[in-house]
C-alpha cells in the first residue's frame, strides 16, 4: 500500500468515526421511531465500514433495530448477516 492510499484510508476511517459518533449522539436524543429507525441503519454501515461483524456494537444495533421494528428488512438482513458470521466462526 503506498503513503497515499494509507493517508486517504486514514482519513476516510477518522471521518467515519466521527460520523458514527455523531450519530450515536442524535440516537441518544431522539425518542422517535422513524428516527431512531434510520439512524441505527446508518449506524449499522458505519460498523460495518469501520469493524465488520467483529464489533459488539454491530450486534447491539441489529438487536436495537429489531426492538424497534422486527420486519424491518435491512435489521433482518443484517441479522441474519451476523447470524451466518457467528455460525461460521463457531464451526470449528
Amino acid at each position: 500500500m503506498s503513503r497515499n492510499s494509507r493517508i486517504f484510508f486514514r482519513f476516510h476511517l477518522d471521518q467515519n468515526r466521527n460520523f458514527w459518533y455523531e450519530i450515536n449522539q442524535f440516537l441518544n436524543v431522539t425518542t422517535f421511531k422513524i428516527e431512531q429507525k434510520h439512524l441505527l441503519s446508518s449506524l449499522l454501515n458505519v460498523e460495518d465500514l469501520l469493524a465488520g461483524f467483529d464489533s459488539d456494537d454491530f450486534g447491539r444495533y441489529t438487536e436495537m433495530g429489531l426492538h424497534i421494528d422486527p420486519n424491518y428488512p435491512n435489521f433482518l438482513s443484517r441479522n441474519g448477516d451476523l447470524i451466518k458470521n457467528v455460525k461460521v466462526f463457531c464451526n470449528y
